[in-house]
């Protein structure tokens, strides 16, 4: 990142951390992906065809891909207008990358720290969700009162009705109600889906015993230090 935005991030009250990215410039959490040119960068880039490699790799590295062009407004007449109108098309509407203009540093920062501050909204909605959550299934559980429908959903994996299995099936279902919700926790974590909270539970048995293991096998079932530090720092 360059020296000069991220000054302007910090004069915005932004934490940023300093590492080299294998894609892109900014990352935001796990969603958020950012490539910045300027005008300039991006003619040069339109030139030898990078552009298209580059836009193809923001997309598959994050859900959330953008492209921000910065001094957009004073892109250099020595390529035509309408090849610069017909490149941003094609990453937008072939390729799926979102495209941001910008005048300057300045205001590439402003909505930089926008992005940032929206996503730490959403992660800090998520976690007081989840920790309401997980807070009235074990109040039940305590106080052995009626399971709610949100717990008897998130149980039984389903609708919110728990199947009628023989008694001599309880082991049986209390196993896959125990990996339901196991299931359920780590998919409220950001960039967690389904499939790979499923094969944590596969892997570890239980949310507790994917926090405590280690760096190397976590990062082999594609849980990164960053991402495992973000978790942990939701459930506080």
């Amino acid at each position: 990142m360059a020296s000069s935005i991220l000054a302007n991030l910090r004069a915005l009250k932004i934490d940023v951390d300093i590492e080299t990215l294998a894609v892109g410039d900014i990352a935001i959490g796990d969603l958020i992906i950012i490539e910045r040119k300027t005008s300039r960068d991006l003619i040069d880039s339109l030139l030898d065809k990078r552009i298209f490699r580059q836009a193809r790799r923001l997309i598959a590295c994050a859900p959330q891909a953008l492209l921000i062009v910065e001094g957009a407004d004073s892109i250099s007449r020595a390529v035509h207008s309408n090849a610069i109108a017909g490149l941003l098309a094609h990453l937008s509407t072939e390729i799926g990358l979102t495209i941001i203009p910008t005048k300057n540093t300045q205001a590439t920062a402003r909505v930089v720290a926008m992005l940032a501050k929206k996503e730490k909204r959403r992660v800090d909605k998520l976690a007081k969700r989840l920790n309401s959550r997980l807070v009235n299934s074990e109040e039940e559980r305590i106080e052995r009162r009626a399971k709610s429908a949100w717990t008897k959903h998130h149980a039984s994996g389903s609708l919110g009705v728990e199947s009628n299995m023989p008694k001599g099936q309880s082991d049986i279902k209390a196993a896959k109600e125990k990996f339901a919700r196991g299931v359920e926790v780590l998919q409220a974590f950001p960039a967690i889906g389904r499939v790979r909270a499923r094969k944590l539970m596969l892997e570890f048995g239980s949310p507790a015993k994917v926090f405590s293991a280690s760096e190397d096998r976590l990062a082999k079932n594609g849980i990164s230090p960053q991402r495992l530090a973000q978790m942990l720092e939701i459930l506080g």
